[in-house]
Formats: C-alpha cells, sequence, structure tokens
C-alpha cells in the first residue's frame, strides 16, 4: 500500500470531488452487514416494532391516540442517578413528552431552555431555588430561563414536555424513535 492510498475495504475516491462520507465500498458494506447480529427485543418493544411496520405498509393513518402502556419502552441512563423513558418523540416540532426518574441524592445540573419545559412532579419531591416541589405540583420554564440546579434528596418521578435538544435526540433514536 502506498501513501494516500485507501485502507483496504474502502473505495478510491476521485480527488477533484468531494467525498461524500455515505459513500461506502460495496464490499466493506457486505462485509459490514455479515457482522451484524440482530439486538435482543423485549416483547413489548417487539410489538411496537411490529405495528410501525404494519402501520406503514398497510397505509393505515395515524391513530386517533398513542398509548404508552407503563411496562412499554424503555429506561435510558441520563446523568448519574437520573433515568429518562420516552413518551412520544416530535423530530418535525422538535419536542418530546418523557418520564424522568430521579434517585435519590440526584441531581439536574443548571440549564438554560430555548423552548418552554413543562415539568408535572408525579411522584416523590424535588428542590429548585430554595423551594420544595411534590407530588402534582407542576413547573414551567420559559424560553431564555437559566435555571438553578435541580436537587433530588429522597427520589422522584417528572413529567417533562421540552424541545428535543441533541442530546435527547440521540437517547430517543436508541429507544427507537425517529428523532
Amino acid at each position: 500500500m502506498c501513501e494516500g492510498d485507501p485502507p483496504p475495504g474502502v473505495a478510491q475516491t476521485d480527488m477533484t470531488q468531494p467525498a461524500d462520507p455515505n459513500d461506502l465500498d460495496a464490499d466493506l458494506v457486505a462485509a459490514l452487514a455479515m457482522a451484524l447480529r440482530p439486538a435482543p427485543l423485549s416483547d413489548a418493544r417487539r410489538r411496537a416494532l411490529r405495528q410501525r411496520v404494519l402501520d406503514a405498509t398497510t397505509g393505515a393513518s395515524a391513530p386517533a391516540m398513542s398509548v404508552v402502556r407503563a411496562v412499554d419502552g424503555c429506561w435510558l441512563p441520563l446523568l448519574p442517578g437520573v433515568s429518562i423513558k420516552f413518551l412520544r418523540v416530535d423530530p418535525v416540532t422538535r419536542s418530546q413528552s418523557s418520564l424522568w426518574k430521579l434517585e435519590p441524592g440526584s441531581r439536574l445540573p443548571a440549564h438554560s431552555h430555548v423552548a418552554e419545559e413543562e415539568c408535572v412532579v408525579l411522584d416523590g419531591s424535588v428542590s429548585y431555588g430554595g423551594s420544595d416541589y411534590g407530588r402534582g405540583d407542576y413547573l414551567l420554564a420559559v424560553p431564555g430561563n437559566d435555571h438553578q440546579p435541580f436537587e433530588c434528596a429522597h427520589g422522584a418521578t417528572l413529567y417533562i414536555r421540552s424541545a428535543l435538544d441533541e442530546h435527547l435526540a440521540a437517547l430517543a433514536r436508541r429507544a427507537g424513535f425517529a428523532a
């Protein structure tokens, strides 16, 4: 192999044209496809994916109501002691609805908002700005709001509706949502 030659399995490109990062050598694509192993799926996830495929292939219109059962979906780690379960992700409006589980002693760091963020405390309590918020309390962060950290001494479950930033979008894709 000469200096400047592509490594084995990578196609030679015309250096006068910008390289397209999506172009892969056919042999490399085939080798990658053969090496893939199916990811294990829970029964709930398998049912949800099956329904999405059936809906897409049968021309079914969007359901009048979307339902996520308590046993469906998956909890993904977001921060130390904080997990998130997506309920709805809208890539068009770049918004999301999710449940957040905060373990005792966890905290959400200070951050700002580019869009409204709604929060309902479903269980437990959180502290913010010297006040405690418990079951049923509603908090609304307005765009441009820089808020202090949320502290969670005893654990809590929150419902959050907010903008879909890149970090949340990446997590949503891991959960199987188009983001």
